[in-house]
């Protein structure tokens, strides 16, 4: 399927930014998967709307199809530049030795607001799979049952609504490669669809009560929940552990590995409160810049 966007305007901004970004440990931090690299940034889309971005001396360039308006509001929402992190760091690092080490590693990191139906999707597709799997099934996901269109000479593809997945088959979202996720995928698509969950509402719930409403979901355990709840419906008290995580936990706090995830998750709310996300974030990445896994 084709936009007809066959003469898209393209204009070129700037964003000043108080604090410093980096791109990579934002956009491979496994937190989004939608978007790829392009020469010195990434590209990718917000509702729909091309973006290019780089980042240099405090200036993140943007090239986009919109108004500068409204573009400069999209990234200011897409990067929570209102929120400072800094402020956020100097919270969680109090007194913590750890925490202080992987907040200084991880200069520039920042936790994006993601639109909830491709983060939920993403993350389902994370279930036993890496980075690089997870941004190929969300490709092959977007471009068979995505509308593509060309801007400022590379090739986009839209994320198919859940009603457009809701009538797939579950053997056609296999083909995808999305193996046993797909059955998950179709079940969840069809109830967004038929409006018996309401992604965009669980903002107005508390943490736990959003929590349990996506947890009754067919294949969304804590993790996920976690992950979709902290990435892009502002519950910045979540706290997903994966492996990572919870070597993290384990090597600068004390905590039994062994741990249900429960366990480690309330110990992290208590201990960073509002901030357990972020805490978590830098947590994710110190520990695999410890393992030399990245």
């Amino acid at each position: 399927m084709a936009l007809g966007r066959n003469k898209i305007q393209t204009n070129y901004y700037q964003i000043h930014t108080k604090e410093n970004i980096d791109l990579y440990k934002i956009f491979d931090g496994g937190q989004i998967f939608s978007w790829g690299k392009y020469s010195e940034g990434y590209r990718g889309l917000i509702d729909n709307v091309p973006f290019f971005v780089k980042y240099k001396d405090n200036l993140l360039y943007i090239i986009t199809s919109i108004s500068e308006n409204k573009a400069k509001e999209m990234i200011v929402n897409f990067f929570d530049l209102d929120t400072s992190v800094e402020n956020i760091t100097q919270l969680i690092s109090i007194n913590d030795s750890f925490m202080s080490k992987a907040v200084k590693s991880n200069d520039g990191l920042r936790i994006l607001k993601q639109d909830p139906w491709i983060c939920l999707v993403s993350f389902i597709c994370s279930s036993v799979a890496n980075f690089n799997k997870i941004s190929l099934n969300i490709k092959n996901i977007s471009e068979n049952l995505g509308e593509k269109f060309i801007f400022n000479n590379s090739l986009f593809y839209t994320f198919p609504t859940p009603e457009i997945i809701a009538n797939q088959s579950i053997e056609t979202l296999q083909g995808y490669g999305l193996g046993f996720r797909s059955k998950y995928l179709h079940d969840i698509a069809n109830k967004i669809y038929k409006n018996d969950f309401n992604l965009h509402n669980l903002k107005d719930y508390t943490y736990y009560d959003s929590r349990s409403l996506l947890e009754s979901l067919y294949g969304v355990g804590s993790k996920i929940a976690d992950c979709v709840l902290l990435y892009s419906l502002n519950k910045t008290e979540a706290f997903p552990i994966d492996r990572w995580v919870q070597r993290a936990l384990r090597d600068g706090y004390g905590l039994d590995i062994k741990n249900s995830y429960k366990t480690s998750s309330e110990w992290a709310r208590s201990t960073w409160k509002e901030n357990a996300g972020y805490a978590q974030q830098f947590l994710f990445q110190y520990q695999k810049e410890l393992n030399n896994e990245i």
